[in-house]
C-alpha cells in the first residue's frame, strides 16, 4: 500500500511520524510525507525510506492566518493531489487536526480511506499553547476547533488516539468502533541503539531530571519551588532541566530568587543520546504538568523514557499518569501546582531501595507492554482493516 501522511510542522523533528513510518515501511508499505519547509531544506528528500515532500508556507501572514482559521491549506491540498496522481497513493494519514480537512477533501476526490491521527485534544490544547492576542481569537478559537474536530471525526475512516482517556472522548462522539489506541511508547531498539552511544557518569547525590519543553502548562516552576523543601531532607538534591521554551527566563529568575543556582541546572536542548545519558545520570524523572482538560487526556513521551531507563517517576496527578503509574507501581504522584506535595514525592523516591523497586517495575512494564513494538501491531492492524 502507498500511504501519504500530512503533518503541519517540520520534519525530521517528530518521533511519532518516525516510528509510524519505520513500522509501515518495514511491513512493505511505501510512505510519503507532506510537511512544512524551512528555507534551508530541500523540497524533496528521502530519509530512512520515508519520501518527504516539503511545502512552503504562505508568504503573507494574513493569508496564513486565514487558512489556519479554516483548518484547511490550499497549497498542501494541491501538492497532495499531485502526489496522489504521481505516486498512486492508496490511503491518507493526517497528523493532528490542522491537516485533516485538507486530507479529507483529497480523500473524497479520489475515493481514498483517511486515517485521523489524533495526538491530543487539540481544541482544548490551543487555549494553553499560545499567548492570547487579538488575532488568536480567530486562530485559537475553541468553538471553531471543536466544530472542525467533529467534522473530521465524522469524515475519517479510522481514528488513532494516544490514551484511554481520548478513546473515551471518541466513544462519547459515537466513534469508538473506528478508533484505536496507539500510545507514544518508546521504541526499544531505537533506545538501546542510542543508549549504547553514551557512557553515563557515576551518579552523585540525588538528582531529579526533567526533559522537554519549557512553557507554563509544563509546571516546572512547581519542581523548582519544591527544591528548597527537598534539600532540607536530602541535602545532595539537585535538578537538571534538559530542554527549552518561552518560560526559561522566568524559571531562571525563580531559581535565582530561591538561591538555587548551584542546585538547578538548565542544560538546553540535547540530541537523543545525550538526553538519554542525562536520564541515566539521574535518580528520578519528573513530569510536573499542570492539570487541565488537555493534559488530562495525553501521555508525555518522557514517561516511557524514564520507565525504560529504570528511573522512578514523580508526576502530577493527571488521569493518564495516575492510571499508568498506579498500574505499574513505578513512582509517586503529587498534587499539581503544589510544591509541598511535589517535595514529599521526591523525598520518598530518594530512598534507594524504594527507588530501585520503582525503576525495575517501570522497566518490566515497558519491556512487556508499554513499548512501540507492541503499538506497531495495532498500527498495522489499522491499515489491514482499511
Amino acid at each position: 500500500m502507498n500511504i501519504c501522511m500530512l503533518f503541519q510542522e517540520y520534519y525530521p523533528s517528530d518521533f511519532r511520524i518516525e516510528k509510524e513510518a519505520r513500522t509501515l515501511i518495514g511491513a512493505g508499505h511505501k510512505v510519503f510525507l507532506i510537511c512544512q519547509r524551512r528555507k534551508s531544506e530541500p523540497p524533496y528528500e528521502t530519509v530512512d525510506g520515508l519520501r518527504i515532500y516539503r511545502v512552503d508556507e504562505y508568504p503573507l501572514r494574513g493569508d496564513l492566518l486565514f487558512f489556519q482559521t479554516l483548518y484547511y491549506n490550499p497549497r498542501r491540498f494541491q501538492r497532495l493531489c499531485e502526489i496522489i496522481d504521481s505516486e498512486n497513493i492508496h490511503a491518507l494519514h493526517a497528523h493532528d487536526l490542522p491537516t485533516v480537512l485538507t486530507a479529507a477533501r483529497a480523500a473524497k476526490k479520489y475515493g481514498l480511506p483517511l486515517v485521523f491521527d489524533m495526538r491530543e485534544n487539540y481544541p482544548v490544547g490551543i487555549l494553553y499553547w499560545k499567548k492570547r492576542r487579538p488575532w488568536h481569537l480567530l486562530v485559537s478559537n475553541v468553538w471553531l476547533a471543536r466544530l472542525a474536530e467533529r467534522i473530521c471525526i465524522r469524515l475519517a475512516d479510522r481514528i488513532i488516539v494516544v490514551s484511554d482517556e481520548q478513546w473515551d472522548r471518541m466513544v462519547s462522539f459515537g466513534a469508538g468502533d473506528k478508533t484505536r489506541i496507539i500510545m507514544n511508547t518508546v521504541d526499544l531498539s531505537f533506545l538501546h541503539a542510542n543508549v549504547s552511544k553514551t557512557t553515563p557518569k557515576p551518579l552523585q547525590g540525588f538528582v531529579a531530571v526533567y526533559t522537554g519543553m519549557l512553557n507554563r502548562h509544563r509546571g516546572l516552576d512547581t519542581v523548582i519551588s519544591a527544591m528548597p523543601l527537598v534539600r532540607k531532607s536530602v541535602p545532595s538534591a539537585r535538578l537538571k532541566v534538559v530542554g527549552d521554551g518561552n518560560t526559561k527566563p522566568e524559571l531562571e529568575r525563580l531559581t535565582e530568587q530561591l538561591h538555587l543556582n548551584d542546585y538547578v541546572e538548565f542544560l538546553g536542548w540535547a540530541d537523543i543520546p545525550t538526553m538519554y545519558g542525562h536520564i541515566q545520570e539521574s535518580s528520578v524523572g519528573v513530569i510536573p504538568h499542570r492539570k487541565n482538560p488537555h493534559t488530562d487526556s495525553t501521555i508525555p513521551n518522557k514517561l516511557f523514557d524514564y520507565m525504560a531507563l529504570g528511573k522512578p517517576v514523580v508526576a502530577s496527578d493527571l488521569k493518564p499518569l495516575r492510571r499508568i503509574i498506579t498500574e505499574t507501581d513505578c513512582g509517586r504522584i503529587f498534587q499539581p501546582d503544589d510544591p509541598k506535595s511535589c517535595a514529599q514525592a521526591l523525598i520518598e523516591c530518594s530512598d534507594l531501595s524504594r527507588a530501585t523497586a520503582f525503576g525495575k517495575n517501570g522497566q518490566r512494564f515497558v519491556a512487556t507492554k508499554y513499548n512501540w513494538q507492541t503499538a506497531a501491531n495495532t498500527l498495522l492492524d489499522v491499515y489491514r482493516s482499511l
